[in-house]
């Protein structure tokens, strides 16, 4: 019984520092991998296809898109910059011409121990920068 209470304990210590975070941006990822599960396209909304909120109190950004798989458009997706790693490019990028405008969705697991694992949706954005609209937090009307 103490051995499991001390395993909980310890769980919730690894995601309390994976997902609420540090002041010092240096947090230990425990070892993952990632699975592929699926792609789609990204929605203009406004001329925009991505949304980035940077929040200055809580030192985090925050993103939202939305995402076309099998001709529907799905309501708007937020998540925080843990599960989002947008990449932006121009239309001379060349090594990501192919990419821009999708959304690359993956399952990633996160290996706690041998017999513990978190998982996870992460999503990598390519976008091109002007399709970007940046906000910040208490002036949610500025474009940038």
């Amino acid at each position: 019984m103490k051995k499991k209470i001390l395993s909980i304990f310890a769980i919730l210590l690894v995601l309390n520092i994976l997902f609420v975070g540090c002041d010092n941006k240096t947090i230990d990822i425990p070892p993952y991998t990632e699975k592929l599960i699926g792609t789609a396209n990204l929605v203009d909304v406004d001329n925009y296809m991505f949304s980035e909120l940077y929040n200055s109190s809580k030192d985090k950004t925050y993103y939202r898109f939305k995402i076309n798989t099998d001709n529907k458009d799905s309501v708007d997706i937020e998540v925080t910059d843990i599960d989002c790693f947008p990449t932006y490019a121009d239309n001379t990028n060349v090594d990501y011409k192919d990419k821009l405008g999708k959304v690359y969705m993956y399952e990633r697991t996160y290996k706690l121990s041998d017999t513990e694992t978190i998982k996870r949706n992460v999503y990598k954005v390519y976008v091109l920068k002007d399709k970007v609209k940046e906000v910040s937090m208490g002036d949610e009307n500025t474009d940038n």
